[in-house]
């Protein structure tokens, strides 16, 4: 099958498009899917940067890419057979989704929602569940609450203010001046434009979500109610500490869960969750979707077409 590999931590030229063997169903509630779509999140060029590499190691070659969405091909699960129309992830230091083919485990995996294509389906599953694991798992979102976006235009940001807005919460979102329209489309209540205006304000927030990683949580704390909570997808040595540490302020580390792609999929057949796409790659322009990722300007997700 086609795959994209790279056989060393380095630029996105690196990576090529090789023939590798196809995987096979090692084990009971193991399917394999043929993948149709998939999505490049800014995890994927991290580790292909060698960033990461005290957890990926020095194993290679190395497929990228964590999201897709396919069609069933083989099934050892009860729970899907051959023909199913899913959605899923990886954990995106182990890979493999930049490919024709993926097995995995049906706890990885949920049912297509029904009213998009698998391009949109592609992109959804670790952007969104990083965005629900963190309001909703870690900080309890509930209705009414005051919501700070940070980050508000990019790929798990796009995805926190419409699950903040399905849980009738209120959301002020933090972008730059030339992303405020499309920030109050996506459905934010106030804007905070960070090129002109001070992000910290004696405004007062039940949660902060963070999605870049680079609101100082010294500083942010302050603007929490007594009872808020401040969470961050940011991964860094000082937020991890702090995480430990605090009470107030959380990392989200994003994993593979059939229950929360299921809400997903509850919220977009719903018409309360759409996909927000930039553009759409074909896989052997993987290098030209990785370059664009990096350079930190995206709106929503790019999505990769495999077939």
């Amino acid at each position: 099958m086609k795959a994209i590999i790279y056989d060393s931590y380095g630029r996105a030229e690196e990576m090529r498009l090789a023939e590798v063997s196809e995987p096979e169903v090692l084990s009971t509630g193991q399917v394999k899917v043929l993948i149709h779509g998939s999505s490049v999140n800014p995890v994927d060029w991290k580790i292909r940067r060698g960033m990461l590499r005290m957890i990926t190691g020095k194993k290679f070659p190395k497929i990228p890419g964590a999201d897709f969405a396919g069609v069933v091909v083989e099934s050892e699960s009860f729970n899907f057979k051959v023909g199913d129309e899913v959605f899923g992830m990886v954990k995106a230091t182990e890979g493999g989704c930049s490919a024709e083919k993926i097995v995995v485990s049906e706890k990885n995996i949920a049912h297509k929602p029904s009213n998009i294509d698998f391009i949109q389906a592609g992109v959804i599953p670790l952007a969104g569940l990083t965005a629900l694991q963190a309001l909703k798992d870690i900080a309890k979102i509930e209705a009414g609450d005051q919501v700070l976006v940070n980050g508000c235009t990019g790929g798990v940001g796009t995805f926190a203010v419409k699950i903040a807005k399905a849980f009738d919460a209120r959301v002020t979102g933090v972008c730059s001046n030339r992303n405020i329209e499309y920030s109050i489309k996506l459905g934010c209540n106030e804007i905070i434009d960070y090129t002109t205006q001070d992000v910290y304000t004696d405004d007062k927030y039940d949660i902060i979500f963070d999605t870049i990683g680079n609101l100082k949580y010294r500083k942010a704390k302050k603007m929490l109610i007594r009872k808020g909570v401040y969470v961050t997808s940011g991964i860094s040595a000082g937020k991890m500490i702090n995480s430990f540490i605090r009470r107030k302020c959380k990392t989200v580390f994003v994993k593979p869960d059939r229950k929360g792609l299921i809400f997903l999929k509850d919220l977009v057949e719903q018409g309360s969750l759409v996909p927000e796409i930039q553009e759409v790659q074909p896989l052997y322009q993987l290098v030209t979707a990785h370059k664009l990722s990096e350079e930190g300007k995206v709106n929503g997700k790019i999505a990769v077409r495999i077939r």
